[in-house]
């Protein structure tokens, strides 16, 4: 039978097509080292990225530390910059999503999440100092060491005026935070505040804390305190 006749005795014939909208996708990972130096770079002002390849286009990250402009002073602005000449005028549509990490010790099994087990005051003091570089407590100790405050020589009974400091309890949580998210200046100023304060009362705890987190001076103090007979005395009464 011809098909001329399947056709005229009312046979069907199919077929199917599809439309499907593509979209490009990528992404591109830009660290940033030394990230407290560059909050003293003024508003306005970018740091660019080198060139790289996205969703095939070429592209750059123009970072400015302190805002691009003076209604966003004091925050962080991201520009996505197309670094590519085109010679077409269809307009693209382009949509970017930016997630933020402070990088310390990443390993490919794991993610770091900023803040996880950490207390509020210690995660702020942590923030603080990342973004300023210094720490408002450490000013509130300053001043009270100009007025006359004294810590612990090692020369005898001494509890290192810790009880008396309102702030002193921030310094291990915060020292741990520190080494965790490796910000080595904030550790040892973290180390120097502890090492001022060690007593008879604080430091067995004092040199555990310093063997976990990596700390030889702040174990060195630790040691030299015990060497106090007082200090000793306390310590072994005390387990």
């Amino acid at each position: 039978m011809s098909t001329a006749a399947a056709a005229c005795r009312g046979g069907l014939s199919g077929s199917v097509s599809s439309i499907v909208a593509d979209t490009a996708a990528g992404y591109h990972l830009l660290r940033i080292d030394g990230y407290s130096l560059t909050k003293g770079i003024p508003t306005g002002t970018a740091l660019t990225s080198s060139q790289f390849t996205a969703a095939g286009h070429l592209w750059r990250i123009s970072y400015y530390p302190n805002g691009d402009s003076a209604e966003s002073a004091h925050h962080m602005s991201l520009h996505l910059l197309l670094d590519e000449k085109t010679n077409t005028t269809k307009r693209v549509k382009v949509q970017a999503q930016f997630r933020f990490r402070f990088a310390g010790r990443v390993t490919k099994q794991s993610s770091l999440v900023l803040g996880q087990d950490m207390e509020p005051h210690v995660f702020k003091s942590l923030l603080t100092f990342i973004y300023t570089d210094s720490l408002p407590e450490l000013e509130d100790e300053e001043a009270d060491d100009d007025d006359g405050g004294e810590g612990d020589n090692g020369d005898g009974d001494d509890d290192g005026g810790e009880e008396g400091d309102s702030g002193g309890a921030m310094w291990p949580p915060l020292l741990a935070a520190a080494d965790r998210y490796a910000v080595p200046r904030l550790k040892a100023i973290c180390e120097k505040k502890l090492c001022k304060g060690i007593g008879a009362s604080t430091v067995t705890t004092t040199l555990e804390l310093a063997e976990r987190h990596h700390c030889p001076e702040l174990k060195e103090a630790c040691l030299e305190s015990m060497k106090a007979p007082a200090n000793l005395k306390k310590v072994l009464a005390g387990d």
